[in-house]
Protein backbone atom coordinates (compact mmCIF):
# COMPACT_ATOMS: atom_id res chain seq x y z
CA UNK A 1 0.00 0.00 0.00
CA UNK A 2 0.92 3.44 -1.21
CA UNK A 3 0.82 6.21 1.49
CA UNK A 4 1.71 9.73 0.33
CA UNK A 5 2.00 12.41 2.87
CA UNK A 6 1.99 15.89 2.45
CA UNK A 7 3.21 18.00 5.43
CA UNK A 8 1.61 21.66 6.08
CA UNK A 9 3.71 24.53 4.33
CA UNK A 10 6.15 26.54 6.64
CA UNK A 11 7.07 29.82 6.29
CA UNK A 12 10.13 29.68 4.61
CA UNK A 13 13.17 30.91 6.59
CA UNK A 14 17.01 32.43 6.00
CA UNK A 15 18.95 29.76 3.95
CA UNK A 16 16.07 27.73 3.24
CA UNK A 17 14.09 27.69 0.09
CA UNK A 18 10.14 27.47 -0.29
CA UNK A 19 10.72 23.88 -2.32
CA UNK A 20 13.20 22.67 0.15
CA UNK A 21 10.52 23.57 2.86
CA UNK A 22 7.56 21.99 1.13
CA UNK A 23 8.08 18.36 -0.42
CA UNK A 24 6.04 15.50 -0.75
CA UNK A 25 7.36 12.63 0.65
CA UNK A 26 6.02 9.12 -0.22
CA UNK A 27 6.94 5.57 0.98
CA UNK A 28 5.73 2.31 0.73
CA UNK A 29 4.46 1.18 3.48
CA UNK A 30 3.62 -2.57 4.70
CA UNK A 31 -0.22 -2.10 6.18
CA UNK A 32 -2.59 -4.93 7.02
CA UNK A 33 -5.84 -5.01 7.31
CA UNK A 34 -7.39 -3.75 10.39
CA UNK A 35 -10.50 -4.71 11.80
CA UNK A 36 -12.66 -1.52 11.44
CA UNK A 37 -11.52 -1.49 7.50
CA UNK A 38 -11.99 -5.05 6.66
CA UNK A 39 -14.94 -4.30 4.65
CA UNK A 40 -15.40 -0.55 4.71
CA UNK A 41 -19.11 0.84 3.68
CA UNK A 42 -20.05 -2.32 3.66
CA UNK A 43 -20.37 -4.01 6.84
CA UNK A 44 -18.71 -3.01 10.47
CA UNK A 45 -16.24 -4.95 12.54
CA UNK A 46 -18.15 -6.98 13.78
CA UNK A 47 -19.59 -9.02 11.23
CA UNK A 48 -15.70 -9.58 9.80
CA UNK A 49 -15.00 -10.82 13.57
CA UNK A 50 -18.39 -13.37 13.54
CA UNK A 51 -16.98 -15.67 10.22
CA UNK A 52 -15.23 -18.11 12.62
CA UNK A 53 -18.13 -18.56 14.49
CA UNK A 54 -20.40 -18.96 11.98
CA UNK A 55 -18.80 -21.42 10.30
CA UNK A 56 -18.04 -23.35 13.48
CA UNK A 57 -21.81 -22.97 14.32
CA UNK A 58 -23.23 -23.83 10.66
CA UNK A 59 -20.75 -27.10 10.34
CA UNK A 60 -21.75 -28.34 14.08
CA UNK A 61 -26.13 -27.72 13.21
CA UNK A 62 -24.77 -29.88 9.47
CA UNK A 63 -23.31 -32.62 11.33
CA UNK A 64 -26.69 -32.60 13.72
CA UNK A 65 -28.87 -32.45 10.57
CA UNK A 66 -26.85 -35.26 8.91
CA UNK A 67 -27.70 -37.12 11.96
CA UNK A 68 -31.49 -36.12 12.32
CA UNK A 69 -31.90 -36.98 8.00
CA UNK A 70 -30.96 -40.76 9.11
CA UNK A 71 -34.48 -40.83 10.75
CA UNK A 72 -36.47 -39.33 8.25
CA UNK A 73 -36.32 -36.13 9.55
CA UNK A 74 -35.65 -33.32 6.79
CA UNK A 75 -33.85 -30.62 8.00
CA UNK A 76 -31.14 -27.89 7.65
CA UNK A 77 -28.59 -25.94 9.65
CA UNK A 78 -29.87 -22.81 8.14
CA UNK A 79 -33.63 -23.46 8.95
CA UNK A 80 -32.13 -24.17 12.24
CA UNK A 81 -30.19 -20.79 13.17
CA UNK A 82 -33.09 -18.78 11.93
CA UNK A 83 -35.84 -20.29 14.11
CA UNK A 84 -33.49 -19.85 17.04
CA UNK A 85 -31.66 -16.63 17.15
CA UNK A 86 -29.37 -17.82 20.04
CA UNK A 87 -26.97 -19.64 17.77
CA UNK A 88 -26.04 -16.13 16.56
CA UNK A 89 -25.10 -15.43 19.99
CA UNK A 90 -23.44 -18.75 20.15
CA UNK A 91 -21.27 -17.55 17.01
CA UNK A 92 -20.34 -14.50 18.47
CA UNK A 93 -19.09 -16.08 21.49
CA UNK A 94 -16.96 -19.12 19.39
CA UNK A 95 -15.32 -15.67 16.95
CA UNK A 96 -13.93 -14.58 20.63
CA UNK A 97 -12.79 -17.66 21.53
CA UNK A 98 -11.20 -18.43 18.91
CA UNK A 99 -10.08 -14.80 18.51
CA UNK A 100 -8.16 -15.33 21.71
CA UNK A 101 -6.93 -19.09 20.94
CA UNK A 102 -5.30 -18.00 17.76
CA UNK A 103 -3.47 -15.02 19.04
CA UNK A 104 -2.45 -16.63 22.82
CA UNK A 105 -1.90 -20.17 21.93
CA UNK A 106 -0.74 -20.00 18.03
CA UNK A 107 0.70 -16.18 18.45
CA UNK A 108 -0.59 -16.25 14.63
CA UNK A 109 -3.00 -13.47 14.26
CA UNK A 110 -4.84 -11.19 16.67
CA UNK A 111 -8.30 -10.64 15.09
CA UNK A 112 -9.57 -7.92 17.23
CA UNK A 113 -6.53 -5.75 15.64
CA UNK A 114 -4.72 -6.31 12.39
CA UNK A 115 -5.47 -9.43 10.51
CA UNK A 116 -5.07 -9.91 6.49
CA UNK A 117 -8.06 -12.21 4.60
CA UNK A 118 -5.67 -15.21 4.95
CA UNK A 119 -5.48 -14.50 8.38
CA UNK A 120 -9.75 -14.20 8.94
CA UNK A 121 -10.44 -17.43 6.48
CA UNK A 122 -7.40 -19.37 7.99
CA UNK A 123 -9.69 -19.09 11.56
CA UNK A 124 -12.64 -19.50 10.45
CA UNK A 125 -11.45 -23.00 8.47
CA UNK A 126 -9.72 -24.21 11.57
CA UNK A 127 -12.79 -23.34 13.63
CA UNK A 128 -15.63 -25.07 11.17
CA UNK A 129 -13.20 -28.44 11.21
CA UNK A 130 -12.70 -28.08 15.12
CA UNK A 131 -16.53 -27.70 15.35
CA UNK A 132 -17.32 -30.76 13.12
CA UNK A 133 -15.29 -33.05 14.72
CA UNK A 134 -16.23 -32.07 17.83
CA UNK A 135 -19.52 -32.39 16.72
CA UNK A 136 -18.86 -35.87 15.39
CA UNK A 137 -17.57 -37.32 18.69
CA UNK A 138 -20.64 -36.08 20.77
CA UNK A 139 -22.98 -37.70 18.08
CA UNK A 140 -20.68 -41.14 18.34
CA UNK A 141 -21.14 -41.33 22.34
CA UNK A 142 -24.85 -40.13 22.33
CA UNK A 143 -25.24 -43.36 19.84
CA UNK A 144 -23.51 -45.38 22.43
CA UNK A 145 -26.87 -44.64 24.69
CA UNK A 146 -29.41 -43.66 21.89
CA UNK A 147 -28.89 -46.28 19.63
CA UNK A 148 -30.23 -44.86 16.15
CA UNK A 149 -33.27 -46.73 14.93
CA UNK A 150 -34.38 -46.80 11.42
CA UNK A 151 -37.05 -48.50 9.28
CA UNK A 152 -34.41 -50.72 8.34
CA UNK A 153 -33.80 -51.66 12.32
CA UNK A 154 -34.13 -55.45 13.08
CA UNK A 155 -36.40 -56.74 15.92
CA UNK A 156 -33.22 -57.42 17.70
CA UNK A 157 -32.20 -54.01 17.12
CA UNK A 158 -35.54 -52.58 18.34
CA UNK A 159 -35.38 -54.50 21.29
CA UNK A 160 -32.26 -53.29 22.36
CA UNK A 161 -32.67 -50.05 21.94
CA UNK A 162 -35.96 -50.25 24.09
CA UNK A 163 -34.46 -51.55 26.72
CA UNK A 164 -32.08 -48.65 27.04
CA UNK A 165 -35.00 -46.81 27.43
CA UNK A 166 -36.84 -48.67 30.13
CA UNK A 167 -36.87 -52.47 31.31
CA UNK A 168 -40.46 -53.29 30.64
CA UNK A 169 -42.07 -55.30 28.04
CA UNK A 170 -45.08 -53.28 28.42
CA UNK A 171 -44.89 -49.97 26.80
CA UNK A 172 -46.92 -47.07 25.90
CA UNK A 173 -48.98 -46.67 22.43
CA UNK A 174 -48.96 -43.81 20.29
CA UNK A 175 -50.75 -43.39 17.43
CA UNK A 176 -49.50 -40.77 14.36
CA UNK A 177 -51.05 -37.54 12.91
CA UNK A 178 -52.86 -37.46 10.04
CA UNK A 179 -56.86 -38.73 9.09
CA UNK A 180 -55.20 -42.59 8.43
CA UNK A 181 -53.27 -42.24 12.25
CA UNK A 182 -51.55 -45.96 12.90
CA UNK A 183 -50.27 -46.88 16.16
CA UNK A 184 -46.71 -47.94 17.87
CA UNK A 185 -45.17 -49.11 20.42
CA UNK A 186 -42.57 -46.24 22.51
CA UNK A 187 -39.15 -47.69 21.50
CA UNK A 188 -37.84 -44.40 23.07
CA UNK A 189 -37.38 -40.55 22.08
CA UNK A 190 -34.77 -39.57 20.25
CA UNK A 191 -33.77 -35.86 20.70
CA UNK A 192 -37.29 -33.99 19.26
CA UNK A 193 -38.00 -37.55 17.67
CA UNK A 194 -40.43 -40.22 19.16
CA UNK A 195 -39.35 -44.15 17.71
CA UNK A 196 -42.37 -46.61 17.66
CA UNK A 197 -42.30 -49.97 16.44
CA UNK A 198 -45.05 -52.17 15.68
CA UNK A 199 -45.39 -55.60 18.13
CA UNK A 200 -42.33 -57.52 18.05
CA UNK A 201 -43.69 -61.20 17.18
CA UNK A 202 -41.40 -64.20 17.69
CA UNK A 203 -41.40 -68.13 18.10
CA UNK A 204 -37.94 -68.32 20.27
CA UNK A 205 -35.86 -69.20 21.93
CA UNK A 206 -37.74 -71.25 24.65
CA UNK A 207 -36.32 -69.14 27.26
CA UNK A 208 -37.58 -65.63 25.85
CA UNK A 209 -40.76 -67.94 25.48
CA UNK A 210 -41.01 -67.97 29.42
CA UNK A 211 -40.43 -64.77 30.29
CA UNK A 212 -43.66 -63.79 28.49
CA UNK A 213 -45.23 -66.12 30.73
CA UNK A 214 -44.00 -64.46 34.24
CA UNK A 215 -46.73 -62.47 35.33
CA UNK A 216 -46.38 -58.48 35.15
CA UNK A 217 -44.89 -56.81 38.23
CA UNK A 218 -42.31 -59.68 38.74
CA UNK A 219 -38.58 -58.05 38.49
CA UNK A 220 -37.29 -60.67 36.27
CA UNK A 221 -40.06 -59.64 33.71
CA UNK A 222 -36.82 -57.60 32.55
CA UNK A 223 -35.80 -56.40 28.86
CA UNK A 224 -32.33 -57.06 29.59
CA UNK A 225 -33.07 -60.69 29.96
CA UNK A 226 -34.95 -60.99 27.14
CA UNK A 227 -31.66 -59.82 25.64
CA UNK A 228 -29.74 -61.91 27.74
CA UNK A 229 -31.92 -65.36 26.43
CA UNK A 230 -31.61 -64.34 22.65
CA UNK A 231 -28.04 -63.94 22.98
CA UNK A 232 -27.86 -67.66 24.55
CA UNK A 233 -30.30 -69.08 21.84
CA UNK A 234 -30.30 -66.44 18.91
CA UNK A 235 -31.34 -68.62 15.95
CA UNK A 236 -35.44 -68.95 16.52
CA UNK A 237 -35.28 -65.25 16.86
CA UNK A 238 -34.22 -64.66 13.40
CA UNK A 239 -37.32 -65.29 11.71
CA UNK A 240 -39.08 -62.65 14.37
CA UNK A 241 -40.68 -59.90 12.13
CA UNK A 242 -42.94 -56.87 13.10
CA UNK A 243 -46.48 -57.62 13.42
CA UNK A 244 -48.71 -57.13 10.00
CA UNK A 245 -51.93 -55.16 11.23
CA UNK A 246 -53.21 -52.84 9.52
CA UNK A 247 -53.65 -50.75 12.30
CA UNK A 248 -49.93 -50.64 13.46
CA UNK A 249 -47.19 -49.20 11.41
CA UNK A 250 -45.20 -51.63 9.35
CA UNK A 251 -41.86 -50.74 10.07
CA UNK A 252 -40.18 -48.80 13.06
CA UNK A 253 -40.51 -45.21 12.24
CA UNK A 254 -39.73 -41.74 13.51
CA UNK A 255 -42.84 -39.46 14.43
CA UNK A 256 -42.27 -36.05 15.78
CA UNK A 257 -45.68 -35.10 17.44
CA UNK A 258 -47.35 -37.99 18.35
CA UNK A 259 -50.25 -38.73 20.35
CA UNK A 260 -50.72 -40.76 23.24
CA UNK A 261 -53.23 -43.48 22.89
CA UNK A 262 -55.89 -44.56 24.91
CA UNK A 263 -55.64 -47.78 25.51
CA UNK A 264 -53.31 -50.16 28.02
CA UNK A 265 -49.94 -50.21 27.24
CA UNK A 266 -49.21 -52.82 25.24
CA UNK A 267 -46.40 -55.37 25.32
CA UNK A 268 -43.12 -55.00 22.68
CA UNK A 269 -43.16 -58.87 21.59
CA UNK A 270 -45.34 -61.30 21.31
CA UNK A 271 -44.89 -65.41 21.32
CA UNK A 272 -46.74 -66.69 18.37
CA UNK A 273 -45.02 -70.25 18.30
CA UNK A 274 -43.18 -71.74 15.72
CA UNK A 275 -46.16 -71.44 12.75
CA UNK A 276 -46.23 -67.37 13.47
Amino acid sequence: MVIIAKPRPVHSKPGISRAAADPAVSRDLNIELAGTELLPGLVKIGSAIAVPGLLAVIAALQMWVLDRRKLGLQKNAASIMWANKLWLLAAVAISLAAAWVSTNWFHRVDLLDAFSWLDLWLVAASSGVAAAALTWITLRVFRIYKPLITEDSSPLDVLRAAARHGPHFERLVYSTSGDNPLYGILVHRDGEATVLTAPIVFSGPSELEDLCSIPKGDERRHLKQAIKAIRKDPAPFKTAKYESNQNWVSRPTTVLSPRLHAQNPECIFHYRGPSA
